[in-house]
């Protein structure tokens, strides 16, 4: 079957369930949705430059199919800068705005975690809890970044902090591994099976976080 082309971003072009990659601005949300795409983490659609935390401030969506369902995979603007220590509220109200218009729904809210930042994880975390609330909990997969080669290889390897560990019982234990550009390829198994645990992990969340879930959670956001 043919993809169907990818329209700009409009409140009009979100014609299937959503994808929502979230997190801070430079974790590696836009590598991430390269992977997913079938491009190389650092050469894709989702652009990746020295100027990302400047160019990356507009929800950015493509079409993929995973396995008979189309969905529109959605690179959100960061939530924070990373020398900041407060939430940009600019991209709140642009996340805020695309679930909204999402009516099919939110099929998977993808956070995505430099293993490494503790202190970022923390606030990322506060924000997005307020944010989306339980109900936003039950569609979440975490996804954790810059990960060593041996740890993207080997998941077993990885030793989180407890707080991170606790978000993932919260979340079922959805997780998986983004492998750094800097070290994989497309091809490489490393990145073929933490993709396709992805892929599987979308797929399996029952149903989508509404519009309504999210206007109940949320009802001082800007409309």
């Amino acid at each position: 079957m043919k993809v169907p082309p990818t329209p700009p971003y409009t409140a009009l072009t979100i014609n299937y369930p959503a994808i929502l990659v979230i997190g801070r601005c430079g974790v590696g949300k836009s590598t991430l949705c390269n992977w997913l795409s079938g491009y190389e983490g650092n050469d894709g659609i989702f652009e990746i430059n020295s100027n990302q935390i400047k160019k990356n401030d507009e929800c950015v969506p493509h079409i993929l199919k995973i396995e008979k369902r189309w969905l529109n995979l959605i690179d959100a603007p960061g939530f924070f800068n990373p020398n900041e220590n407060f939430r940009n509220e600019s991209s709140i109200k642009k996340v805020s705005s695309i679930i909204r218009e999402c009516s099919y729904g939110v099929q998977a809210i993808i956070l995505v975690i430099d293993r490494h930042d503790l202190y970022s994880f923390n606030n990322t975390l506060r924000v997005v809890k307020s944010f989306l609330g339980e109900e936003g909990l039950k569609n979440m997969i975490v996804a954790f970044t810059y990960c060593t080669k041996g740890q993207t290889e080997n998941e077993g390897t990885l030793i989180l902090r407890e707080n991170m560990k606790d978000l993932l019982t919260t979340v079922e234990n959805r997780k998986f591994i983004s492998p750094n550009p800097d070290i994989f390829t497309l091809n490489d198994d490393a990145v073929v099976k933490n993709m396709n645990i992805a892929r599987m992990l979308i797929n399996e969340i029952p149903s989508a976080y509404i519009t309504e879930m999210f206007n109940r959670n949320n009802e001082c956001c800007i409309n």
